[in-house]
């Protein structure tokens, strides 16, 4: 049973953490679309919609713990150093597999949070130019949800993304 669950905590780990990943990813891009575009995004992003973008970004994170069981699912060691599971990444296919999983996975999402960030910014900065013409407020606390959710996304995600792409490049 041990064994089991050591294997469950880390397949559920990589699965999640891309999960995670992604839909922080989809919200940043959906506050822009919803700020650049208001009257599109009414009739694009329906219930319906919103449900299948969902789906589609679950299903885009199984390929890694799927592999990761497929390849090698007795690479899974406990680490006491930090006191969990771990998969230790052997099987032949990764080394040129994890490099590529690596950028898919851990560094696009990032160029894209910061892509839709900086014109996410943009938009607010018009808005508060347009309201200061008409001697009226908006709260700046969008604008800070949005810088601190891309600086604490990409400052989470880097360190992982650089370790895992250095382990395989770097040999």
């Amino acid at each position: 049973l041990n064994d089991v669950l050591c294997k469950a905590s880390v397949y559920s780990f990589y699965y999640v953490y891309v999960v995670g990943m992604f839909l922080i990813t989809v919200m940043t891009t959906g506050k822009f679309l919803l700020l650049k575009y208001p009257n599109r995004c009414i009739k694009w992003w329906r219930k319906k919609e919103a449900h299948q973008i969902c789906s589609a970004t679950l299903i885009a994170a199984l390929p890694i713990p799927v592999l990761m069981f497929l390849w090698d699912q007795d690479d899974v060691s406990f680490d006491y150093r930090v006191y969990i599971c771990i998969y230790g990444f052997k099987a032949d296919g990764w080394t040129t597999l994890l490099p590529i999983t690596s950028v898919i996975f851990l560094f696009l999402p990032n160029v894209v949070i910061v892509a839709t960030t900086i014109p996410t910014l943009k938009c607010l900065a018009s808005a508060w130019i347009s309201a200061k013409r008409i001697h009226a407020t908006i709260p700046r606390r969008g604008a800070l949800t949005v810088v601190v959710t891309a600086v604490v996304y990409c400052l989470s995600t880097l360190p992982l993304f650089c370790l895992f792409y250095r382990t395989e490049v770097c040999k």
